[in-house]
């Protein structure tokens, strides 16, 4: 039963055109941020606001402007090339699985991204499985589309992610 609803899950997600599909992604990406929270709450996990890496400690010491150009313009290009076309290029010389394809782009994903604590490497983990999806999905149809979408949903997700630093 579970197998037969992730398999017409899958095929609801593959019908949609690119801008409905980011839309859809980018409401998985925001939901996987808020049930981490959830459990950040329900667990009284704290996150370590004295480290270098606490979202809002580098809008403080970058500034805004700094923050918002890197990671919605330059991270989000760099690392679909690094972290989603070329991993799942190279593991694709090997196997079309998808699930590998998608874990092997994913931990790749996480490794580049620093962390220091299980709420960060969650919610990193987590949008890697988005874009590397995303790649996937439209790889299939075009390598540019594959690319502007994963970027653009990368790119909106560290928009999700800065504006709920703000909020802090």
């Amino acid at each position: 039963m579970t197998k037969e609803i992730i398999k017409k899950h899958n095929q609801w997600i593959l019908a949609f055109r690119p801008v409905p599909f980011i839309g859809i992604m980018l409401v998985y990406d925001l939901l996987s941020k808020v049930i981490v929270g959830l459990f950040t709450f329900l667990f009284s996990l704290e996150p370590d606001k004295n480290s270098n890496l606490n979202a809002g400690n580098l809008l403080i010491e970058k500034g805004f402007e700094t923050v918002l150009v890197e990671t919605v313009f330059f991270a989000p290009i760099l690392e679909t090339i690094l972290c989603q076309c070329l991993p799942i290029w190279f593991t694709g010389k090997f196997t079309q699985n998808k699930y590998i394809l998608i874990g092997i782009s994913t931990m790749v994903f996480t490794i580049i991204h620093p962390f220091d604590d299980l709420i960060m490497l969650t919610i990193v983990f987590l949008g890697g499985v988005i874009f590397s999806f995303s790649f996937i999905r439209w790889r299939q149809r075009n390598i540019w589309i594959a690319l502007s979408v994963t970027t653009i949903i990368h790119a909106s997700s560290n928009v999700i992610a800065v504006g709920l630093a703000l909020m802090e």
